[in-house]
């Protein structure tokens, strides 16, 4: 199967340029941690909290990884664990993972 040729234009040039400079811009936003006091409000880790999160459009319920809480959301990208349980045990609400990439032992 070939692929269909695509002649690169100015707007093309325009439009990758902006994505591609507003992917850098996150990245470096999230080495930085230019919004750490957001981040560790909402208690999630860079990664999380600098991507770009995308989800389907439905209302989702799960339960919190560690003490089963239900837990709604209004689409389908979903945290893994309840805000009081991350905060307790200094995870990522959204991941799960540990919120300064610390490697541990326990829980």
């Amino acid at each position: 199967m070939e692929i269909p040729f695509k002649e690169l234009d100015l707007i093309e040039v325009l439009r990758t340029t902006s994505n591609q400079k507003e992917w850098f811009e996150r990245q470096v936003a999230m080495v930085n941690d230019v919004r750490k006091t957001g981040r560790q409000n909402k208690q999630e880790c860079q990664v999380c909290f600098y991507s770009m999160k995308v989800g389907g459009a439905a209302m989702t319920s799960s339960k919190c990884g560690i003490c089963q809480t239900i837990l709604s959301f209004g689409s389908t990208n979903v945290d893994r664990v309840c805000m009081n349980c991350a905060t307790k045990h200094r995870l990522c609400k959204h991941c799960g993972g540990d919120i300064e990439f610390k490697q541990r032992r326990k829980l």
